[in-house]
């Protein structure tokens, strides 16, 4: 899964080392459905002032790797909501949306083919305004849970936010309130599911024993 790369030959959709091998990552029904289910949700509130959805709980196999952290000397790293995130952004990108990822202290711009870094300050602000279906308000996907606090949106933000979160409101709460947002929960990952993220961590992979 990839988006290309950027001058220096780097991946503008990278993946930490730890959550996953040759950037594959397993697409749950649970992923499909939620991305059918946010669009639908922005097509049926088109016609009033209601923005955005909060994506609560973990739709990764962090859960499930707990029980096998004994067997390894290393670390283990959830694939969790971020993945989910860079999952929806190929989808949006495929479908030739405009899209901000904003992570916390890097916020990247797809656009028309190319990607550009923004200022977090202003990161939801002169977006471009393009024609087409979904492209205005823009979509903005969120991950800042290393942060004990909100993104900067308010009234005069340009976009249309999805920020995947923990419970703690604090992280989501007023933004959330201000847009009217959705919150909704992901499922958890069925067995045969974590069997097949566990292949794709990179310290299980097969090359990880070389």
């Amino acid at each position: 899964m990839g988006l290309g790369t950027n001058n220096r030959g780097e991946s503008l959709l990278q993946f930490h080392t730890e959550d996953t091998a040759d950037s594959k990552i397993v697409i749950t029904k649970a992923y499909e459905d939620t991305y059918n289910r946010i669009l639908n949700l922005r097509e049926r509130n088109s016609e009033s002032n209601a923005r955005g959805v909060v994506l609560t709980g973990q739709p990764g196999i962090g859960a499930f790797l707990i029980l096998v952290r004994s067997h390894f000397p290393r670390p283990v790293s959830s694939t969790g909501k971020t993945t989910y995130l860079k999952y929806m952004l190929v989808r949006l990108i495929s479908a030739r949306q405009v899209v901000l990822l904003h992570t916390g202290l890097k916020v990247t711009l797809f656009y028309a083919g190319q990607a550009y870094y923004r200022s977090a300050t202003d990161a939801f602000l002169y977006v471009p305004r393009c024609e087409g279906k979904n492209n205005y308000p823009v979509w903005a996907l969120i991950d800042m849970d290393f942060l004990r606090s909100e993104p900067p949106l308010d009234g005069t933000s340009q976009v249309w936010p999805i920020q995947a979160s923990t419970l703690n409101p604090v992280r989501w709460g007023n933004w959330s309130k201000r847009f009217n947002a959705a919150n909704w929960g992901m499922p958890l990952w069925t067995m045969e599911e974590l069997v097949l993220g566990c292949v794709l961590q990179s310290f299980l992979s097969p090359d990880a024993s070389r």
